[in-house]
């Protein structure tokens, strides 16, 4: 994916979601960071950058800190969210990420685009338009689509009345 699309798609997520505006803009800064730690390092495209395990690792490290540390800690925690979101982005092309550094193997979820294709711009608008979808549902129609199991146990309680 493009940085364009890595950012435009890590923004819709994180609003998605409902991160805060400061939490929105640092998600959309570590959206970019694996590919630039490329360009920076001259390293090898999916590579070592594109190891999902450095990037859990530090989510969870800052997670757990964040508390002690509060701004510097959800710094941490929203970059590193930024870098999964790119990798869960690039999971979706054709090349996927690696599973490990130095693996061949890669994980794809479902192969569904090629970078730089009209393939990745429909994918994008994609996500963005079903985070759009998802966030007036919760904001103008109260539904709580992050929480399935209470969403469907409504439904349920609301056809038996």
């Amino acid at each position: 994916m493009t940085w364009k699309n890595h950012k435009l798609v890590s923004i819709a997520i994180t609003y998605a979601i409902g991160l805060p505006l400061e939490g929105i803009v640092v998600v959309a800064i570590g959206s970019i960071i694996p590919d630039f730690i490329e360009f920076v390092f001259k390293m090898k495209h999916r590579g070592m950058s594109h190891f999902w395990g450095i990037y859990a690792l530090i989510f969870l490290f800052a997670t757990y800190h964040v508390f002690q540390q509060p701004i510097v800690g959800l710094i941490i925690k929203w970059t590193s969210f930024g870098c999964l979101l790119h990798l869960f982005e690039d999971s979706m092309s054709k090349a996927g990420i690696p599973t490990f550094p130095g693996s061949l193997r890669k994980i794809k979820l479902g192969e569904l685009y090629i970078t730089k294709q009209p393939s990745e711009f429909f994918l994008a608008l994609s996500i963005v338009v079903l985070c759009i979808v998802i966030k007036i549902m919760k904001v103008y129609f109260g539904i709580d689509v992050w929480r399935p199991k209470i969403l469907v146990l409504n439904i349920i309680t609301e056809i038996n009345s």
